[in-house]
């Protein structure tokens, strides 16, 4: 008498839907491409400061704008390149972040790699909370152009007013003076004596009146030259 056994292979399929784990993924692939998009590869000024000022992240502006190796610049005291004279204020002006989600601060001068000074204006954001952040995000702009163009409207206008006042309070005394006198030589025109004294005067409000004029074109070049 033989036995035959007979055996059924049995096959088992575990199916898990990796739909959701596939968007999320999808999602984060599409922020990181964002950051570096916005962040890494764009031209704004974007650093991150623990609590003590310190820098735990920098854009790679950092370097095209400043000079600096942004490696350097990790864990450095943001606060010892702005200039002395006003670190204080800023240092106050960071202190408010404590209490306020965002600050922003007047126009400060910063220190570049090569020893030089730039203006900044910067926007604080309080992002200590955030895990994925744990410091306060900073947004920073050079302003130093149009801080320059500014100081140059303003010596502009200073020259402008210059010639204002030159021209209604200098001007107006020998051209005054030379009406006057000619004024009198049509009154004495039998005197000689006195006409030629009078002749001196206009001779002498004249010159005086010519180097007003110069003086006044010397200025307006000035104009000229800071509005180039």
């Amino acid at each position: 008498t033989s036995t035959v056994l007979v055996t059924k292979e049995v096959r088992l399929a575990l199916l898990t839907d990796i739909t959701e784990k596939t968007r999320m993924e999808r999602e984060l692939e599409l922020t990181q491409r964002r950051f570096r998009v916005l962040v890494q590869e764009g031209s704004d000024l974007i650093s991150i400061l623990n609590s003590e000022g310190r820098y735990t992240y920098v854009s790679p502006a950092y370097s095209a704008v400043f000079g600096y190796n942004t490696d350097d610049l990790n864990n450095c005291n943001a606060f010892e390149l702005v200039h002395p004279d006003d670190r204080q204020r800023i240092l106050e002006q960071f202190a408010e972040i404590r209490t306020k989600r965002r600050i922003k601060t007047e126009p400060f001068r910063y220190r570049r790699a090569d020893g030089e000074y730039c203006w900044l204006e910067s926007i604080g954001t309080n992002l200590m909370n955030d895990p994925s952040v744990e410091g306060v995000v900073i947004n920073s702009k050079d302003i130093t152009e149009s801080l320059n163009n500014l100081k140059a409207i303003e010596r502009q206008n200073e020259q402008l007013r210059d010639i204002a006042w030159i021209q209604s309070h200098i001007v107006r005394a020998p051209v005054a003076r030379i009406m006057g006198l000619v004024d009198l030589l049509n009154n004495y025109r039998e005197n000689e004596k006195i006409r030629s004294e009078m002749l001196e005067h206009i001779v002498t409000s004249a010159n005086e009146l010519d180097d007003v004029i110069r003086n006044i074109v010397h200025k307006t070049e000035k104009v000229d030259g800071l509005r180039n």
